[in-house]
């Protein structure tokens, strides 16, 4: 499902790169790095009574923008 949510970037994107990459809407938690940038994607999806959809979801890894 996740590769529904996958963008081909230009490589005009890459030649000032960002730092750190944040971002959703993906089904899987990830921390990689691609082209010098840190991705970084923490979801934690619906809560439900038994808890975050995502038992990967970090709360430690909640960043304030």
């Amino acid at each position: 499902m996740s590769a529904a949510c996958v963008n081909e970037l230009p490589d005009e994107f890459f030649e000032v790169p960002a730092l750190l990459v944040l971002h959703g809407q993906a089904h899987a938690c990830f921390d990689c790095v691609v082209q010098h940038m840190r991705v970084l994607c923490n979801p934690r999806g619906y809560v439900r009574a038994a808890g975050a959809e995502f038992p990967d979801f970090a709360p430690e890894r909640l960043t304030e923008v």
